[in-house]
């Protein structure tokens, strides 16, 4: 009837708002999309609130950048490239974007996954951090050599001003006048000073314990730089490209938001703006592994994604060698300054730095005297 005609009209009116707030509100219920090659989509607390434009404030260009930098970090640096896929007036669907990003054997790809090529390089960038280990154990050894060498200086300087005051002291002086053969007597005061100046001490045994060591470490450096080049060579021929960038947790795509509308990212009318990380494992380094889901804890944002194991990092030679020889540099350069020759440690360290100025930018050769007098700089 008329009547029922009307009423049904009336409650689908009455019905407009609730839907208009379903579209408004931009509530997602979805589930992150899985790739056939066992890779992951990640959901932020952002994905599922809301559409891009109406959270509060509405997300914007800068926005989607910020989560995809934070996603792609390696190591907290940005190593790789970050690829923001859709803006505030277009978005993709799943099928698009991982088609951009998984890629596959065409000439016209972005990047690539191939978890076999992957681990092929991540085999092969071992091989320099093998070189990368040993030459710290040899820089450590250069360090402790350095110091042990202004030690033994500074214990000669000491003898030498100790040797010139009993040559000027009123004993000797009268030794002298009295001796028939003074040649004599002064050449059996050198070969005194001769022998306590380097015949022992613990100057002088620590300062040949310090040689055995850079003789040793450099050998050590030889044996792994013979095994390691060849793979190394092979990393930086084959490796030399862009990858798929993978999380931890095998996650490869990050869904920021829906663009056009609540579709699920996966569905056919989907327009969501999406990340995905191109890599280049040459200049990413060792694990060459994004941080993914764990890097947007930083952004205060939650995430869901499956849980894989994480890679390996790669080794910081000026850090590494600068603990190893911490302690015995240290010992060496208290000795030198209980001589009264701290100068000696300030003229080592300005000649390091001028002769080897490259070393001096990249390992901090001034920070040990900074941090003995007190002023303390920041890598």
């Amino acid at each position: 009837s008329f009547v029922s005609r009307c009423l049904l009209l009336c409650r689908c009116v009455m019905r407009i708002p609730s839907l208009l707030f379903s579209a408004v509100a931009g509530q997602l219920s979805c589930q992150p999309p899985t790739d056939p090659l066992g890779l992951s989509t990640v959901f932020t607390s952002m994905t599922e609130a809301n559409m891009c434009k109406h959270h509060q404030p509405p997300m914007m260009d800068a926005d989607f950048v910020q989560q995809c930098e934070a996603f792609c970090a390696i190591d907290g640096k940005q190593l790789g490239l970050p690829l923001v896929m859709g803006t505030t007036t277009f978005g993709f669907g799943f099928t698009d974007m991982r088609d951009l990003c998984v890629g596959g054997t065409r000439d016209s790809d972005v990047m690539r996954f191939n978890d076999s090529d992957i681990g092929y390089c991540r085999s092969r960038s071992g091989a320099l951090t093998s070189i990368e280990t040993e030459a710290a154990a040899f820089v450590g050894a250069v360090e402790v050599f350095k110091a042990e060498q202004v030690a033994l200086r500074a214990k000669m300087q000491a003898r030498v001003n100790e040797l010139q005051t009993e040559l000027r002291s009123p004993e000797f002086q009268g030794e002298m006048d009295r001796a028939v053969d003074k040649m004599s007597v002064l050449r059996a005061k050198f070969q005194v000073f001769r022998e306590q100046s380097a015949g022992g001490g613990q100057s002088a045994t620590d300062f040949k314990d310090a040689i055995d060591q850079v003789k040793d470490s450099g050998e050590s450096l030889k044996r792994v730089m013979d095994a390691s080049l060849l793979q190394f060579s092979q990393f930086l021929t084959n490796c030399n490209e862009m990858f798929l960038g993978v999380g931890s947790q095998s996650e490869f795509l990050l869904d920021i938001c829906s663009q056009a509308n609540v579709a699920c990212v996966d569905a056919d009318q989907a327009e969501h703006v999406g990340c995905c990380c191109a890599v280049n494992p040459v200049t990413a380094g060792r694990g060459f592994q994004i941080a993914g889901a764990g890097g947007l804890a930083g952004l205060n944002l939650t995430s869901r994604v499956a849980r894989r194991a994480a890679g390996a990092a790669s080794v910081n030679v000026c850090a590494q060698a600068r603990l190893d020889s911490a302690s015995k540099v240290a010992d060496a350069e208290q000795r030198v300054r209980s001589l009264g020759q701290e100068a000696m440690l300030q003229e080592q360290q300005q000649a390091l730095a001028a002769a080897y100025s490259e070393y001096a930018a990249a390992c901090g050769a001034d920070r040990r005297l900074q941090q003995a007098s007190g002023v303390e700089t920041s890598r």
